[in-house]
């Protein structure tokens, strides 16, 4: 049985199990001599050894796990389990780790018989396939399957290599592309576990916000291993570098490789939620139909009406008289998260026509002057003494009343300049509508 050995180059592993999980852990040169791998078994094969995992595949009829002597002799430097061929023909042998190696060698024998000179053999190295470099070599001591070791380094480090069967011996007649193999070593890339200022998580955006949007959080540094968490919950599937927070927690992130983990910062998200608004109307009465607007929460609250797409000025209240056809809309916000909500469409249709007033007077106004800068005189002897006026201002708000009984009455002199709605009310049903005009 072949000794397993396991040496470091450099320093010992600069941390502890029992420490902090970031810490740095030093070159390590391991030995795959594949007497634990289970014989007569067949790659595709999964081995590790000290921590370093190597998976090993084949092109065409492939290899298996043998004993070194499966030919009656051993070649020379092997012992125990081997990998050899299963056919005389051409194959490639994969083999691909778990993390970055900067060193690579392996032990080899091709079959060749009483030559005078050796085939050549070439590895060659890739990081996460990407090409790193190549290599090739020649058995130094010809003759029946003779043996030597294919090396190939590279401080930038590699995670899987290719062997082939390179070239046949140059005079040799006696010969086969095929090649046996044992006792391989690789030296692990010095690894250093994520520090505190690489796992560091930062918010492109505000983290307070309303529903319906999110927050992009992100890494400081990329190329690790992450595992997003909402306070100690892993969220499934967020293993990003970067992560949209769209729900109120506080996030952060464990960061790994294949020295260690740690955590990062958490950064609290705050999502304010969207007020509810619903609008409705009553009956058309008075050439108008008035619109309500029931919203929750019912205080804290600003309202905007809307005819189509464009906002009417003045419309802030809870109600809005409207006094053309169309589409009309609510917007209302929280005052305190500025978050709002939209209102389905109401479309309004004025079926309704003003109501005559109650005695009209031949070719007497029952408005004048309308525009006034002063005040507008009311001939209420044309209208019935239990009537009540009631006067408007474009957002629904009601500025003044008036009883009908007296001959003629004088309202609107404290009203600012704009644009009103005159209303003739008599048992609770508007009677006539009037448009009064303010100005200076």
């Amino acid at each position: 049985m072949k000794p397993k050995i396991l040496t470091y180059a450099g320093a010992s592993m600069m941390c502890f199990q029992w420490l902090a999980t970031t810490c740095t852990t030093a070159a390590q040169t391991v030995l795959f001599n594949f007497d634990n791998a289970p014989a007569y078994t067949p790659l595709p094969i999964t081995l590790t050894e000290s921590a370093i995992t190597a998976h090993f595949n084949t092109t065409g009829q492939g290899y298996s796990i043998q004993n070194a002597n499966v030919l009656g002799f051993t070649p020379k430097g092997f012992a125990g389990n081997c990998i050899y061929p299963n056919s005389i023909y051409l194959t490639d042998l994969y083999i691909n780790f778990d993390q970055a190696v900067t060193y690579f060698s392996i032990l080899y024998a091709c079959q060749e018989l009483g030559c005078d000179d050796a085939a050549t053999m070439r590895v060659t190295a890739y990081s996460k396939g990407s090409y790193v470099g190549t290599n090739t070599k020649t058995a130094a001591h010809p003759g029946t399957w003779p043996s030597d070791s294919l090396t190939l380094s590279a401080s930038q480090g590699f995670d899987s290599v290719v062997l082939h069967y390179d070239k046949k011996p140059p005079t040799c007649e006696d010969y086969g592309v095929i090649f046996m193999a044992d006792n391989m070593r690789v030296t692990s890339l010095p690894c250093t576990a994520p520090t505190t200022q690489q796992a560091a998580i930062t918010a492109n955006g505000p983290t307070t916000f309303c529903k319906g949007n999110n927050v992009e959080l992100v890494v400081a540094t990329a190329g690790l291993n992450y595992q997003w968490k909402k306070g100690n919950t892993n969220i499934p599937g967020a293993n990003f570098q970067n992560y949209l927070a769209n729900k109120t927690g506080a996030y952060k992130c464990l960061v790994s490789n294949n020295c260690g983990s740690i955590t990062s910062n958490a950064i609290a998200v705050t999502v304010n939620q969207l007020p509810a608004v619903a609008v409705s109307q009553d009956p058309c009465s008075g050439a108008a139909v008035l619109l309500h607007a029931a919203a929750n929460p019912a205080t804290g609250i600003t309202y905007q009406w809307k005819k189509g797409s464009k906002l009417i000025p003045g419309a802030t209240g809870a109600t809005y008289s409207a006094l053309t056809s169309g589409t009309y809309r609510c917007v209302v916000t929280i005052a305190a998260t500025g978050c709002s909500a939209t209102s389905a469409p109401s479309v309004v249709t004025i079926s309704c026509l003003y109501a005559k007033a109650i005695n009209p007077i031949k070719n007497q106004p029952l408005v004048y002057p309308n525009p006034a800068s002063g005040h507008f005189n009311i001939s209420s002897e044309q209208l019935d003494p239990n009537s009540t006026i009631c006067i408007y201002d474009l957002a629904g708000k009601l500025c003044e009343t008036h009883s009908a009984n007296s001959a003629e009455l004088q309202v609107g002199r404290s009203l600012s300049q704009g644009v009103y709605l005159m209303k003739i009310v008599m048992k609770d049903e508007t009677k006539q509508v009037v448009k009064l005009v303010k100005t200076f």
